[in-house]
């Protein structure tokens, strides 16, 4: 069995934080499929 080294994570600076949260288009789909389980579970518990 090999070993494997661990791979570095990169430190987070200002730019890197910036590139990674500055679009927020999965927001909107991920707000929408927890409005839509809530509302299949309301309804499951009527």
């Amino acid at each position: 069995m090999t070993q494997s080294t661990p791979t570095a994570i990169p430190r987070l600076t200002r730019r890197r934080a910036a590139a990674l949260y500055e679009d927020d288009e999965g927001a909107a789909t991920a707000e929408y499929a927890v409005a839509t389980m809530a509302a299949i579970v309301e309804i499951g518990q009527t």
